[in-house]
Formats: C-alpha cells, structure tokens, sequence
C-alpha cells in the first residue's frame, strides 16, 4: 500500500512538472465492472397462499449468491499484459485501490489505458433492457413460444395487459421485476387447553397477488441474438375472500382466498427485440388465463472495439449451470389423518447438454487451437461471463469462430405444447387445459397452473382435566396442470424426459362433522401422472391417453392428454 501511493505522489508530481508535459496521470472507475453485487431472492414457488423465506424457495437461476462478477485485480492485470512493454520499461504504471484504477506514465499510453477500459465497458456492460408483461389469455390460438422483433408489435396490440415492468441490466447479471401485495388473513385458529379452561389461538398468514419474475439474459457471439433464463411466480385473486365457520363454539371465522397461482422456470433464445412467451390457460375450474411474456432489447448494438491483441467474447449462455435442478412435483393427493403435506422434491441432477463449464470449454479451445495456444503470446480465460484472450488477430478469429459453432449447435430453442383435451360430443368446448412453453435444449423446464384455496381438512381433540376443544386442522388444496421437460438431440429426433401431473377437484363443501361442534370442507380429488422418457418427432405430438375426469354440467367427461415438441 505505502508503495502505491508513494508512486502516485511522485508520478502526479510529474504529470504538474512543466519539464515534463507528457506525463499523465488519470484516475479510471471501474466500480460500475467490478463493484460488488448482493444476491437476488428468487420467486415465490408452489404456492402464494403462504409467505415463504428465501431460503426456502427453489434457487434455479442460481441469484441467491453475492459476490463479483469481475475482480478487480484481475483487470488491472488484464491491462498491464495488455501494455507488457510500457509496464516493464517503466513508462506505464498501473495500480488499482477501491474499485478504481490508477493509470500513469506516458500521456499516450495512459490514453491508450483510458480507451481500452471504455471500449471493455462497451462489450461487457451492454445496457440490455428487460421487459416482463403479464396479458390475458384469450381464446385465439396461443402465440408462438419465441416472438420475432418484427412480431411484437402486432402481438401487443391486440392483447390487455394486467402488469407490465422494465428494468435494465448487462449480460449475465439477473435482474428482478416485482410488483407484489401480500394481505395478511385468518388462516387456521389453534387451541390451548388447561385445567377446566381452553382458549382459541388466531394464527394469521398472507397471500400474494402480483408477483416477481427473475431473469438473466446472456449475450451471445457474432450477432445480436440473446439467450434468456427465467423464473416466476404470480398470483391472481378470483373474487373476494369468503370466510367459513370452524363450528367450534368461541371460535372466530377463517377467511379462504382463492387464487389463481402460476409458477415456473424456462430458457429460451430471442433476437434483439423479441420475447419468450409462456401460455396458461384452460378450464377455469383449474387456473387462470395468462400469457407471460419476457422481452429483452438493446438499442446499443453489439460492440466492435479494437482492443489490440485481446478478444473479449461472451460465452456465459454456454457456461451458467441454471435450470439443472429437477423438482418434483406438489403432492397428487391430501394428506389423510394426521400426516403432514409432503413437500416436493428438488434434485440438483446436473446441467445438461446446453452447458459447459468454464475449464472444460477453456480446454475444448486450446486443444483446438493446437500449437497456437502454446504460443507466448497466448493467454486465456474466463471472469464475468465473458472469454478474455490475449492472442494473434488470426487466433482470435479462430476462438470467434469456434464459440459461435459452438453457440449454434447447443443453444437452440424448443417449444413444447401440452393440451388437454374433452372427448366426446362435448370436445368442441374449451380445453381442459394448455400450456406453450420454451426451452433450451438440455436446461430443466418446470410450469405450473393452478387454482388454489385452503380448507379444514382435519378435526383435532384437545383434552385436559374437566376441558376439551375441537381443533381444526387447515391445509392449501390445488388443483391444475404441472409439466417438467427436458429434451436432448438423438440424431434426427430429441431425446426428451417429461413428468407431467394434472389434477382435478370438486368444490369443497363445508359440513358439519361432530354434534359437538367442528366443520370439515371434505372434497373429491382426480389426478392423472404421466412420464415420457424416450424419444420425440419434430411436430407429431405424444399420445399420453386419458387426461383426468372433468365434470362438465354435472356430468363426468372423459379427457385426453398429449404434448407435442417443436425445434
């Protein structure tokens, strides 16, 4: 340290010395490349009946770590092998301390510091602006999964947006769009029981209407295409919150949301000013209408600085492992007696075919480049999502090059589209429901559609000397469509690993359920899984057989399931 400002007193004595006018001292900010970042919460999941801590909602995009994205020091060493001569000849010194670089030495050499740090900004600081819009669904055919730049415009048009949020943020940096109202309610009532004495115990909760969407887009190599990850959850409230009676003497009334709930993750690649879209529709006896769409745009094109002798290539969208957890999904049936609901799985299966790690893809390149990566003048590596190589422009050219081939043969978009269908004379009416979603290849894609309230499932006895009350037990009841998938090529087709659940309810009814007194919201519950684990034609959909039974008009009406993949 005391070295470090003995050489700034001395060279920024220099730099004021008329003897000497071409000495240069400058003071370079880099906080805005390599300022420390704070983790970002992912989104509420499963259910926004309940608030739930960060900790215990599914990280899939991996946002919940803090850290750096570019170290400082590693920059300034960046630029001192960039300037290996001036450093070594003692015309050119560079320090760094707080976030801030000290560039000086020869006025022209400085200058060449302070461009190339503009022009490292330029490509790794690309303002991107993220734009989330919630529509609702109509009953015209749903959009495609990927929208064109040109295609927005029209597809805006002619749709009524219930929330709409911007943000902006660069490559490979996660960006939250939030716009949440948690209403606090009377969810369950406990009891206390002591000697010829009991006492209700109001315990309270909240529910969620809006919600939050997280993204991170990532830049991609040789044009303008953007790769997006995405998670989500979003409520919607159907109608005003109706309350019920526990039937227990004393005690106060609970009050039922009911809410229309969707959740998920997906990936997909756009081209500057397109969107991915996620459709979630169907019978309204199991979810809402919704169409969640995720726009990126940039009105800075890519940039094309001339750094002599280093490339700086984005290749986060290669190298991020989101969407490599495998989640289960929420319990088929409810839980009987006094068992406690399950939770669903999460797995950390690994990524997919989509994804390679740093070192690996470092090695991939240098056992391509052959000799030319044994070169003295060669170094590489990776910090904040971007390849830096100091290197021959011919060596460049080629890592440019074999990042894109890479990009074109692993970063690819498929749409699955999942329908369930009445059979019947009745199949003409609405889909029991239908879900478009997009995917990278080998990333986890997981949606959910739901409708969910909560009930009294359960009547507890509490007993003591000469006292005992009723206590009721209150748990979340779902009902709707849940898809996992994940495809792979295999040759000419994909490989594709699907779990599917759909489920069906009827309106639970409150009775009373003891002469003493207590109340039950008992309900028939309908379910149907399905797994597929093999291969997929492009277009030809996947017959899964019968979908769950739906009453229609009082009636039972048997239903059809299948999903189709196109790439």
């Amino acid at each position: 340290m005391l070295s470090v400002l003995t050489h700034l007193s001395l060279l920024a004595a220099v730099a004021t010395s008329p003897q000497d006018p071409k000495a240069l001292l400058e003071v370079l900010p880099l906080q805005h490349a390599c300022g420390w970042h704070s983790g970002i919460v992912p989104p509420p999941w499963g259910s926004l009946l309940t608030r739930t801590e960060a900790g215990d909602r599914p990280d899939l995009l991996g946002t919940l770590t803090d850290g750096r994205y570019l170290d400082p020091d590693s920059a300034a060493e960046l630029l001192r092998r960039l300037h290996a001569d001036a450093v070594e000849g003692g015309t050119l010194h560079l320090e760094m301390q707080n976030d801030s670089l000290f560039a000086f030495g020869d006025e022209g050499e400085v200058a060449r510091v302070r461009d190339e740090v503009r022009d490292l900004s330029a490509i790794v600081l690309r303002p991107l602006e993220v734009e989330v819009t919630l529509w609702e669904a109509g009953a015209d055919e749903a959009p495609p999964a990927v929208i064109a730049p040109e295609d927005w415009k029209a597809f805006a048009s002619t749709r009524v947006a219930v929330w709409h949020s911007r943000s902006e943020t660069q490559s490979a940096r996660p960006v939250a769009l939030d716009q949440q109202r948690w209403t606090r309610y009377l969810r369950d009532v406990a009891c206390e029981v002591a000697q010829k004495q009991s006492v209700s115990v109001p315990i309270t909760d909240a529910f969620c209407e809006g919600g939050r969407v997280v993204v991170t887009p990532h830049t991609l190599v040789g044009g303008d295409d953007i790769v997006l990850h995405l998670q989500f959850g979003i409520g919607h409230r159907r109608g005003t919150v109706r309350t019920v009676p526990t039937g227990v003497p004393g005690q106060t009334d609970l009050e039922l949301p009911l809410l229309e709930t969707i959740y998920g993750a997906c990936s997909g690649r756009v081209t500057n000013g397109g969107a991915l879209a996620i459709t979630l529709r169907g019978s309204p006896s199991s979810g809402g209408q919704s169409v969640l769409t995720v726009r990126v745009s940039s009105r800075t094109p890519p940039a094309t600085p001339a750094l002599g002798g280093l490339a700086v290539l984005p290749c986060s969208a290669l190298t991020s492992d989101a969407l490599s957890q495998r989640l289960g999904p929420p319990p088929a049936s409810p839980a009987e007696g006094d068992q406690d609901p399950t939770s669903p799985t999460n797995d950390d299966i690994g990524a997919g075919f989509g994804h390679i790690e740093s070192d690996v893809l470092q090695d991939l390149l240098r056992t391509s480049l052959g000799s030319d990566a044994e070169r003295a003048d060669f170094e590489m590596f990776v910090a904040g999502g971007h390849l830096f190589a100091l290197a021959p422009e011919p060596v460049r050219t080629r890592l440019a090059a074999m990042l894109l081939g890479l990009q074109e043969r692993m970063l690819r978009t498929v749409t699955v589209r999942q329908s369930c269908r009445l059979v019947g004379a009745d199949a003409d009416r609405s889909s029991v429901h239908e879900i478009v979603l997009p995917t990278l290849l080998g990333r986890e894609a997981t949606v959910g559609r739901t409708l969910e309230t909560n009930v009294i499932r359960e009547l507890y006895v509490e007993i003591a000397q000469e006292a005992s009350v009723h206590d009721p037990v209150v748990a979340c009841l779902q009902v709707g469509n849940w898809l996992r998938v994940r495809a792979a090529p295999e040759g000419a087709r994909m490989h594709v690993q699907l779990l599917t659940q759909c489920t069906q309810a009827t309106p639970p009814q409150l009775r009373s359920a003891v002469p003493s007194g207590g109340n039950l919201m008992p309900t028939d519950v309908a379910s149907v899984r399905v797994q597929h684990d093999g291969p997929a034609t492009n277009g030809q959909a996947l017959e899964h057989g019968d979908g769950p039974p739906v009453l229609l008009d009082g009636r039972p009406m048997r239903s059809t399931l299948d999903t189709t993949i196109r790439w």
